[in-house]
């Protein structure tokens, strides 16, 4: 029984990621003409943060919506949460506005160093972490590759299509 459940819900992940990847073409168009710019003065900060993950963040999170707001309350170009913003702001000494775009994507670009730093995860693991939080993360890989979670399939497409554009 627990395979065919198991069955079930990776063949209806793998229909909803087909169904998401329909037209995220022209929303990573959008997304990179938007906040490429700023983007990348980000990427240049952090070395390990690539202007690319930055937009595959915002396409992926937000579909490059300033105001979007989850269902968890999660808000801002990159759904950054309270939790990090407060960490941001421990550590930094600064204070982060989730629904600036700028200050959002300096909060995901931070974020994803400090996932890479502080945990020494890969940048495919900090785009998971990035969704599920680092002990989240653990718990959803069980005996999965961080590259089949369903949030970092859809940020390696993000980053491919980006690729291919330039």
């Amino acid at each position: 029984m627990l395979i065919v459940l198991l069955l079930l819900f990776n063949c209806n992940a793998e229909a909803g990621f087909e169904s998401w990847k329909a037209g995220i073409d022209e929303v990573v168009d959008q997304v990179e003409s938007e906040y490429g710019n700023r983007a990348q003065i980000v990427a240049d900060k952090y070395e390990s943060v690539e202007r690319d993950d930055l937009i595959a963040i915002i396409t992926v999170e937000s579909n490059g919506n300033e105001q979007a707001v989850s269902s968890t309350s999660v808000k801002g170009l990159t759904m950054i949460t309270l939790e990090v913003v407060d960490l941001i702001e421990e550590k930094e000494g600064i204070t982060i506005d989730r629904l600036h775009p700028f200050e959002s994507i300096f909060a995901a670009g931070w974020y994803l160093n400090y996932l890479m730093e502080n945990y020494n995860f890969s940048i495919k693991e900090a785009h998971g972490a990035y969704f599920y939080g680092p002990s989240g993360l653990r718990n959803e890989l069980n005996d999965q590759r961080v590259e089949d979670l369903y949030h970092v399939k859809k940020i390696i497409h993000t980053k491919r299509i980006i690729s291919e554009n330039h």
